[in-house]
Formats: C-alpha cells, sequence, structure tokens
C-alpha cells in the first residue's frame, strides 16, 4: 500500500460543505509533497477497483460501498449548530 485514496460520493465540480474538505485535504499533501495520493469523486461501487491496495480515507457516507478493504474516516463537528442549556 503506498498510495492514499481520499473518496467522496459527490461531484467534486459541485462546491459545498461536503467536497471542500476532501479537496482540502487533498491539496494540502500535495503542497507538502506527497505525490502519492488522488482524490475519487462520484464514488461508488462501480469504482472499488480503483482504490485497491491504497490506504483509503472516506469521506460522508462513500464508505458505504466497502465491503472487503479497511478505510477510516474522520468525524467533523459543525460548531454552528449551538444547543441549548
Amino acid at each position: 500500500m503506498k498510495k492514499v485514496s481520499i473518496i467522496t460520493q459527490h461531484d467534486m465540480n459541485t462546491p459545498n460543505g461536503s467536497t471542500i474538505r476532501p479537496k482540502w485535504q487533498f491539496e494540502a499533501l500535495k503542497k507538502n509533497n506527497f505525490n502519492d495520493v488522488e482524490l475519487v469523486d462520484n464514488f461508488n461501487e462501480t469504482k472499488l477497483n480503483d482504490i485497491s491496495d491504497t490506504l483509503i480515507h472516506a469521506h460522508q457516507f462513500s464508505g458505504k460501498w466497502i465491503k472487503d478493504q479497511k478505510y477510516f474516516v474522520t468525524q467533523h463537528r459543525d460548531y454552528s449548530c449551538k444547543r441549548n442549556g
């Protein structure tokens, strides 16, 4: 495993909160000379072979299609929502 695959089920051409984090992570890794990274958008079960033998960072619910590989996700907390009490 020599490559990182950042995956998202969203289209990276649609700017929103679900696409900006994967884009920032990808760009930060590239900026710091980590060249063995790919950003896979519109991810679904048809793209499973594209990420075989890679370290997978699954965004949102894109990991739901991964059955036989380990992957990691990060939890993002929305601080804009305030609780009363």
